[in-house]
């Protein structure tokens, strides 16, 4: 702390830090007395402003705390009077693990794994690389890309409509 202070130059910064620490110690001390059986699906996280920031394990928790913010509002105003709302975020998975769907595609894990398999899916299924642009997996000649820009499998532009 004595180095924040010397980069922060006095205490009115330091303040405001003390105390939403020692709120949030206590919120989540007490925090199966606040959620009662929710505590298990929520984390308390931070306080932003007026609200509780809190993670939510599913989207249906996230979306079924909404019944019960008033109720967890108030408990929660015992430790600190200002927090009038609760703002709720999703836990993220962990990048590191994959995980396969029942089709044995990787459902997460790195952006270029999820990518690399999803090619080798789709050329294991009849897909071919669009021959005007080369650029995506498609069942057709060429893709809806370039069907919708009107080039041809030549990459010369199709003529118009109006015959011209």
């Amino acid at each position: 702390m004595r180095l924040l202070r010397n980069i922060m130059g006095d205490d009115r910064w330091l303040k405001p830090l003390h105390h939403q620490t020692a709120i949030m110690r206590q919120i989540q001390l007490h925090w199966s007395d606040v959620m009662g059986a929710l505590s298990t699906h929520f984390t308390a996280d931070y306080i932003y402003k007026t609200d509780l920031v809190i993670t939510a394990c599913n989207p249906v928790w996230a979306a079924e705390i909404r019944y019960f913010t008033p109720m967890i509002v108030s408990k929660l105003q015992a430790f600190d009077p200002t927090i009038t709302g609760l703002r709720v975020r999703m836990a993220s998975p962990p990048r590191d693990a994959l995980s396969v769907d029942s089709g044995q595609r990787v459902t997460n894990g790195s952006l270029l794994d999820v990518i690399r398999q999803d090619i080798e899916f789709k050329l294991a299924n009849g897909f071919t690389w669009c021959r005007v642009c080369q650029a995506v997996l498609t069942k057709e000649e060429s893709c809806v890309f370039c069907r919708c820009s009107g080039y041809s499998s030549f990459g010369m532009v199709e003529s118009s409509r109006d015959g011209g």
